[in-house]
């Protein structure tokens, strides 16, 4: 497959982190970018450099473009995805993707009608340690699936608290509710992880340093096949973690670092388990993630499965799915019962 043509709109930090890694590969090039903001635009190009930047979004469309990656605010996700399928573009959207589930519906049928391909992308797809860890469950290394946990935060708004009418607290809104988007991409790595379904919702949340109804949310999740996910995520802290519970192994995978107990030994790209029904702690610099093989960069990954060389983690069909967790997770928020989650 030859290298495509990539398009950039949202040139802020959430651009950055995507895409830094993309130029170690050859499938796919930033080729050109826009953001309303003309500062923005001029500060990413100085350090992304690209032959054209424009603060006209169906001009960066019209730059003949394979396809644009979609980084900026999220309330403008629906309309720019509708254009780019009026304009044959396919769309890979950075999590969090939509503001609400009409959102994400409109924007997932705008592209299946356009016969496009929409995928949303998660940091953590190219994380060589979790896509280890993904296989090792498939293959039944921890035995039974028994529960996996995620905990994430942001805490920009506890360093600058927010007055009213602040632009940032729609960044992690969804249905209107300034924390749980957070909760989006978690959502979307278990299922890339998992592979399960989930079918019912519980919900709590807590109000603590924030003049917000609340800043911290936890869920509960039953998946298919009698397995338990939880989730927290707050506004209040920052970082990530993740926890996977089975009847014959255990991993907890946090700031870096990897603990591991199983009962039988696991050799990978990422790390290697030989100290068998032993507590392993492996630090940062002893598992194998930088740099990541090319192979898992999302950006590269969506452009060989426009190809169809490749799968993708979360396409449109799943990213939506999860979505509808979400939404369940607003209702029992609201109702303080358990809800289903919609089909």
């Amino acid at each position: 497959m030859s290298t495509l043509r990539a398009g950039l709109s949202g040139c802020g930090p959430l651009a950055a982190a995507a895409l830094a890694a993309l130029r170690r590969g050859a499938d796919c090039d930033v080729v050109a970018a826009h953001d309303d903001d003309d500062r923005a635009l001029a500060a990413w190009r100085r350090g992304f450099p690209v032959g054209v930047a424009t603060t006209d979004y169906r001009a960066l469309l019209a730059t003949g473009i394979d396809f644009v990656v979609l980084a900026g605010p999220v309330g403008q996700r629906r309309e720019q995805v509708c254009e780019a399928a009026e304009q044959a573009v396919p769309v890979l959207a950075a999590a969090p993707w939509a503001a609400s589930t009409a959102d994400a519906e409109a924007m997932v049928a705008a592209c299946q009608q356009a016969e496009l391909r929409f995928g949303v992308l998660v940091p953590g797809f190219g994380d060589p340690v979790l896509d280890q860890l993904r296989t090792m469950l498939a293959d039944g290394w921890f035995g039974g699936l028994v529960a996996v946990h995620t905990t994430s935060g942001d805490d920009e708004l506890l360093q600058q608290p927010p007055a009213a009418g602040d632009a940032r607290l729609a960044a992690f809104a969804f249905d209107g509710d300034p924390v749980l988007g957070l909760l989006a991409a978690d959502l979307h790595l278990l299922a890339w992880l998992c592979g399960r379904r989930c079918r019912r919702v519980a919900a709590v949340a807590q109000k603590g340093l924030l003049p917000l109804p609340h800043d911290r949310i936890g869920g509960t999740l039953e998946l298919s096949g009698g397995a338990l996910a939880t989730c927290t995520v707050s506004r209040t802290q920052r970082g990530r973690a993740l926890s996977i519970v089975g009847t014959d192994g255990s991993a907890h995978y946090a700031d870096g670092a990897l603990v591991l107990r199983g009962c039988r030994r696991r050799e990978g790209p990422a790390f290697t388990y030989g100290a068998i029904d032993t507590t392993v702690v492996l630090a940062a610099d002893e598992l194998r993630r930088d740099p990541a093989p090319a192979t898992l960069d999302p950006v590269g990954r969506f452009a060989r499965w426009l190809g169809d060389e490749d799968g993708y983690p979360c396409p449109g069909d799943q990213a939506l799915q999860d979505l509808r967790t979400l939404a369940a997770l607003h209702r029992a928020l609201q109702s303080g019962r358990s809800e289903a989650v919609a089909e």
